[in-house]
């Protein structure tokens, strides 16, 4: 059986830890061992299993990487990468995927978010809820698609992009 170890344990963490409960297989095929965590928190979690730096991988582990900055994520799967871990896919069983979707690794979709034919997920993207990804679209490495994003057909989203819905601008 193979246990997953999150790295982050706050919001977003424990967004797709719940996720990962509702993804089949979840009890049979896999557990959550834990979360990696490098900051000092004063936190309820009590599965946090110590620091990304001084984890040492063991044979039944797998890897999420819940982090929303692309850079801050590249740098703690590269730590994780180098030790020779191994990241999964983790997505919400409420989505819809043509059959020509290509999806990277180490990915995060949540949601209620539409993939049309020939689309591409890089490695290590996230993709929050309720958006949706058009025909032919290109989406880079350590991107971050917020919830209720349309990207229409053709486009391409290059690595480490932030992709938001609108911007809330202050009077």
């Amino acid at each position: 059986m193979k246990q997953i170890i999150i790295i982050n344990s706050a919001g977003f963490g424990k967004e797709v830890e719940e996720w990962i409960r509702l993804m089949p297989g979840f009890g049979v095929e896999y557990i959550i061992k834990g979360f990696l965590d490098d900051r000092k928190l004063e936190s309820e979690n009590k599965f946090i299993i110590g620091r990304v730096e001084d984890y040492i991988i063991e044979n039944s582990d797998v890897f999420v990487c819940a982090l929303s900055n692309p850079f801050t994520k590249e740098k703690y799967t590269k730590i994780i990468l180098d030790k020779g871990g191994l990241f999964i896919n983790v997505i919400h069983p409420n989505n819809y995927f043509s059959p020509t979707v290509n999806l990277g690794s180490g990915i995060i979709i949540g949601p209620f978010n539409s993939f049309s034919i020939n689309s591409q997920i890089g490695d290590f993207s996230t993709i929050y809820g309720f958006s949706k990804i058009g025909h032919d679209t290109l989406v880079g490495d350590f991107v971050h698609i917020s919830s209720h994003c349309s990207i229409y057909g053709g486009s391409q989203i290059e690595d480490y992009s932030i992709v938001e819905p609108f911007t809330h601008i202050k009077k």
